[in-house]
């Protein structure tokens, strides 16, 4: 390409001992302009470019994806954590409180005599007497008792009172045998427990609950009263004692309870309790020895401790809380990498601009404070969305299983305080490093 011109004057000037030259070019044909402009705008984009990849702006919709999945992972581990949070605090609870009765060397077993053996009801309490008796002689034995389900009563119906109303509670039926109180230790509020003389020669007689007696005789003594546990049929039952609540394991309420007479109502299947001097695993064997001694065909399943009965209905909780601990640990984790990472790169970005800042006069303070706040703004944003969540779900958790889980706002605060301080922390190293730059060696590497 050729540039024609015309007239070029040299100007020679002298600054500072520097010379400079000046070249006029008059006149020249439009192709060169295109050509020269066409260079020049190269040479400006790549110059914008290159000075882009010195700011923090690089790929901002890469870098504001990064934040928002960030932000997203705070918000999850808080809700995480406080979720686990409170399933460990509920499984602690369930663990201590008491179920009304002592669980201590405590052994039970199960058994269901065979009907073609055992086809009679005097047949049945027979069986279970003799076998009370054996394990009554054994050394390590404080006292022996039998229990056996009989299900819901369909109602509590008092003589001399109208029907009771729908919502009134209705206990749940037990026929236990005369030590039954003592080898459980279930304590007696009122009058007298169940004896072995409560047999088919003397009146049905039957021991309430206090949450029973609360409810149908708020105000007065029902000892001596007549009731009866269905509307139509069923023999009347005369209350001869007032005995201590259980509580059920999971809703830690009191559950409504009638025990009448093994020896009344003897059924072919019972739990046997026996109450040991030692630990109750090392009196199984004994314990099934006297049980072969009345029949050395009659199965026993079932045989464990009291405590490990709990410990099995249980472990559904245990192992929820061990779960969701993992799972919120694991969020707390990748939250926790994610800021670190989005800091850091934020950092590595911005080397050039901190450099300008520190050679501007900005000090390391300074510096740490910048880096810091952009931390604190994805925590902060991550804790605006997680909390109200979070908090929905320990209400909606609280509503669906009223009286286990309590919104305990204590434990609520202390997790979030730890998610804010695990955000921080997470931010801090790359803001310290940050701080740390060296603005000759900044400068010099762009």
């Amino acid at each position: 390409m050729i540039i024609q011109i015309r007239r070029v004057q040299l100007l020679k000037t002298t600054l500072n001992s520097n010379h400079r030259c000046l070249i006029i070019i008059d006149t020249f044909r439009a192709p060169a302009l295109a050509y020269v402009l066409r260079r020049a705008t190269s040479a400006s984009v790549v110059d914008a470019l290159k000075e882009g990849g010195r700011c923090a702006t690089t790929g901002r919709t890469r870098t504001h994806m990064r934040t928002v999945l960030v932000i997203s992972e705070v918000a999850m581990a808080v809700i995480l954590l406080v979720g686990a949070g409170v399933m460990v605090r509920t499984f602690k609870t369930l663990l201590v409180q008491s179920p009304g009765y002592d669980t201590a060397n405590l052994l039970t077993m199960q058994i269901t005599l065979p009907e073609s053996k055992y086809s009679s009801a005097p047949q049945h309490s027979a069986f279970y007497r003799r076998i009370l008796q054996g394990l009554s002689q054994i050394g390590t034995t404080q006292s022996a008792a039998v229990e056996a389900s009989l299900g819901d009563a369909q109602g509590l119906y008092i003589e001399g009172r109208p029907d009771p109303r729908p919502d009134s509670p209705t206990p749940y039926i037990y026929s236990v045998s005369g030590d039954f109180f003592r080898t459980l230790r279930l304590p007696l509020v009122h009058g007298r427990v169940i004896n072995d003389r409560d047999d088919h020669d003397f009146q049905p007689v039957v021991v309430l609950s206090e949450s029973v007696v609360r409810n149908y005789w708020p105000d007065s003594n029902p000892i001596g009263a007549r009731v009866r546990m269905s509307k139509k049929d069923g023999p009347w039952l005369t209350v001869v004692g007032v005995c201590g609540d259980t509580k059920d394991w999971f809703f830690s309420r009191p559950e409504p309870r009638a025990y009448v007479s093994f020896l009344q109502t003897p059924r072919p299947y019972a739990s046997i309790l026996v109450r040991t001097m030692i630990a109750p695993e090392q009196a199984v064997g004994a314990a099934r020895a006297e049980i072969l001694k009345v029949d050395r065909e009659q199965p026993i399943f079932d045989v464990k401790s009291m405590e490990q009965q709990i410990t099995e209905q249980t472990s559904g909780v245990r192992a929820s809380a061990i779960s969701m601990t993992t799972y919120a640990l694991i969020a707390l984790f990748l939250a926790v990498s994610g800021i670190y990472a989005i800091i850091s790169y934020s950092v590595a970005l911005r080397t050039h601009e901190i450099g300008v800042r520190m050679a501007l006069g900005a000090n390391r303070a300074a510096v740490l404070k910048m880096t810091l706040a952009e931390a604190a703004r994805v925590g902060i944003i991550g804790l605006g969305i997680g909390i109200p969540a979070a908090w929905g779900l320990i209400r909606l958790m609280s509503s669906v299983l009223f009286g286990v889980i309590q919104a305990d706002a204590a434990t609520f605060a202390w997790l979030v305080v730890i998610m804010g301080a695990s955000s921080l922390a997470a931010g801090y190293v790359p803001a310290l490093r940050a701080a740390r730059v060296d603005p000759l060696t900044a400068l010099r590497n762009e």
